[in-house]
């Protein structure tokens, strides 16, 4: 919900370091919504346009994957990465 860039700022209202949150991801047709949630925050919300990405290609399979992984282009090579799940919950419906 940020920049790629490399030399990006820090967002003015980031995730900091040990605070919960949780995300919901709800796909529909060609539509991905993305929410961000925190206690005594406003939801950010990211609805993204799928239709050029190709994930609807036929034999494609999506799947989700929770974990956390380092994709940090700038950072250190000794740089670690953890999380703590608290709770997962899925949901699939074909409509």
């Amino acid at each position: 919900m940020g920049s790629r860039s490399s030399s990006a700022s820090n967002p003015e209202d980031g995730i900091a370091l040990g605070e919960k949150f949780s995300y919901k991801i709800k796909v529909v047709g060609n539509t991905l919504t993305v929410t961000i949630s925190r206690e005594g925050k406003a939801d950010i919300i990211k609805t993204i346009d799928m239709v050029n990405s190709g994930y609807d290609k036929g034999g494609q399979y999506m799947y989700f994957k929770a974990g956390v992984y380092n994709q940090n282009n700038t950072g250190d090579a000794d740089d670690y990465v953890q999380a703590t799940f608290y709770s997962l919950e899925k949901s699939h419906t074909n409509n």
